[in-house]
């Protein structure tokens, strides 16, 4: 009598290689070949898989699926280095392996990835996300950056001229928030020189970055956000954005904000919120009031002649309006007569 084969056990996967795949996934929006609910739908799918034949099925008709959905693992010193920024600004600085990626992600704050080295490897790759916040990349001058990725209500951009630095790959998403790659505002840091940071380890410049609880609930918040879908992640990021501390909110009322030189986060939810700034200042505005308005005349005009601040609104059913001081003098109704 011959013994049956023992049935086939399918290989699991880890989040290894579901964010090798994902990658897969981004890359194909970026070049067009889905469509951004697509990449939701199939996101989605990715995040639950557990076998590799899971996988598969997600990447099979995709062009580049077969040469990075299931990596080797690499040396220690080769895992990405990533900070993650979630309410908090982080900061990661320190030396690249060459062929090691880095990652940066912000969820309502900032993350700065510093990678402003002389020895910087030539075609270091660098992924990028902010939802509602921002990501800002350093890197040496003359770096030749290639940008890659998407928007969604939100910017990217490249202010490096490139010269004869290393070539740098940025896949970069910015939902609602935004991702800036720049020469930084300090010099390169001399490989020779050692640094405080060893290749692995992050060094933030004002809060260090989180350990791997909060890393692995943020991860879990991503997944959950593609599983939604893009319109319910712009309404859990205004929620999420309306409830995080901000310089000015209104939740069902009005709230007045005097502001100084620095960029301010404005969030509105059914109220209003008046934004003062200095006569000298001018004023630019990003973000979004889903069902409201955004009201900036004077200071927006480009009269001032001082500092250039970002007022970031944010909300729903609301309005922003963004005066100068003269301007709220002027509304000012005058003082009764004295009629002694």
């Amino acid at each position: 009598m011959t013994e049956s084969n023992p049935a086939r056990v399918e290989p699991l996967v880890g989040d290894r290689e579901r964010r090798a795949a994902d990658e897969v996934l981004q890359a194909a929006v970026g070049d067009g070949v889905i469509t951004l609910g697509e990449y939701d739908e199939r996101a989605a799918l990715l995040w639950k898989a557990r076998t590799r034949r899971d996988v598969d099925a997600v990447l099979a008709d995709l062009p580049q699926a077969q040469l990075v959905a299931a990596p080797p693992p690499g040396p220690a010193d080769a895992r990405p280095r990533r900070v993650v920024a979630v309410m908090s600004e982080d900061t990661l600085s320190g030396a690249v392996a060459p062929g090691q990626a880095v990652q940066g992600w912000a969820l309502m704050g900032k993350a700065v990835v510093d990678l402003r080295r002389s020895d910087l490897p030539d075609g270091t790759r660098v992924h990028v996300g902010a939802l509602m916040g921002e990501v800002e990349v350093q890197v040496p001058p003359g770096t030749n950056v290639h940008l890659t990725g998407m928007s969604v209500m939100g910017d990217r951009k490249v202010r490096v001229a490139p010269g004869n630095g290393p070539h740098l790959h940025v896949n970069a998403q910015a939902l609602m928030g935004s991702v800036n790659v720049t020469v930084g505002d300090g010099s390169v840091v001399d490989a020779g020189r050692p640094t405080a940071a060893a290749p692995g380890r992050a060094v933030t410049s004002r809060r260090s970055v989180p350990d791997e609880q909060s890393r692995r609930r943020a991860h879990g918040l991503a997944h959950r956000v593609r599983g939604i879908g893009v319109s319910g992640a712009l309404g859990l990021a205004v929620v999420a954005a309306v409830a995080s501390g901000t310089d000015a909110r209104a939740v069902f009322g009005s709230a007045v904000e005097r502001v100084g030189t620095e960029d301010a986060a404005v969030s509105v939810l059914f109220g209003s919120v008046q934004v003062v700034v200095p006569d000298d200042v001018r004023v630019d505005t990003t973000g979004l009031v889903v069902f409201g308005s955004v009201d900036c005349e004077q200071a927006c005009s480009g009269g001032g002649s001082g500092e250039v601040i970002d007022v970031r609104t944010v909300g729903a059913f609301g309005s922003v309006e963004i005066v100068t001081e003269s301007e709220l003098a002027a509304e000012q109704p005058p003082d009764p007569p004295d009629l002694d």
